[in-house]
């Protein structure tokens, strides 16, 4: 896994979840990939602004490490994938890129991933693998019985422990109403709420005093 901070002089550091460098060898390239884990959004759109906005700065991140000057033809793909939970009875993924024709060139894409009912067949075996193993409702040895037995996923060591570490950490953020105990959760509800009052045509000054956050920040957050 890479450094999972992002930090640009002059702009606020990204905190990542998780940040990885595959190798395809089919065709003998790189691409990386973000993965984030979030709570369901009031706002959808302010998720994909989000996920298109962490894409750009992992794009630029390859400056001097992956291309040099000018060489931008050397730029690799960057994947932001976002697992989103919530309570709904179906899962759907959207899939967003840059498209500008034919011949466009692909190099960032944005997949979306809203977690649905765990007993839903009628989705597909990637859709089903995530909301077993991402579910709230069923305990970590079940989830394993159901990876072992429907995906044939063999419960190693390994295996076992990572996904007892995926559970927990689902558990922290997904979980309805309480506290994910980390400090950009707690920063990421602010800055919705934030955003959502200026939806309403709440001015700055109006959000800082409602919300007692600094109308630098309260600024900072719409424009981003």
């Amino acid at each position: 896994m890479i450094n999972t901070v992002d930090t640009v002089e002059g702009q606020q550091d990204i905190e990542l979840d998780s940040f990885y460098q595959v190798t395809v060898p089919e065709v003998d390239a790189r691409v990386y990939v973000n993965v984030e884990l979030q709570k369901a959004p009031r706002i959808k759109r302010w998720l994909r602004k989000r996920g298109w906005y962490y894409i750009t700065r992992l794009t630029t991140r390859q400056s001097g490490i992956v291309f040099e000057k000018s060489h931008y033809e050397k730029v690799e793909k960057v994947y932001s994938i976002w697992i989103v939970g919530g309570k709904r009875k179906k899962s759907r993924i959207e899939r967003y890129q840059v498209q500008n024709g034919p011949n466009a060139l692909n190099v960032m894409e944005l997949i979306i991933i809203y977690l649905g009912n765990p007993e839903d067949t009628n989705v597909s075996l990637i859709e089903q693998l995530l909301n077993n193993l991402f579910s709230a409702t069923l305990d970590i040895e079940k989830k394993k019985k159901i990876l072992q037995d429907k995906f044939y996923i063999a419960m190693n060591s390994d295996m076992e422990r990572t996904v007892t570490e995926v559970c927990n950490l689902s558990v922290s953020i997904f979980e309805e109403g309480k506290d994910v105990g980390f400090k950009e959760g707690r920063e990421d509800m602010m800055r919705e709420n934030v955003i959502n009052l200026a939806y309403e045509g709440f001015s700055p000054e109006k959000i800082s005093d409602l919300l007692k956050v600094s109308v630098k920040q309260v600024r900072k957050w719409i424009n981003h």
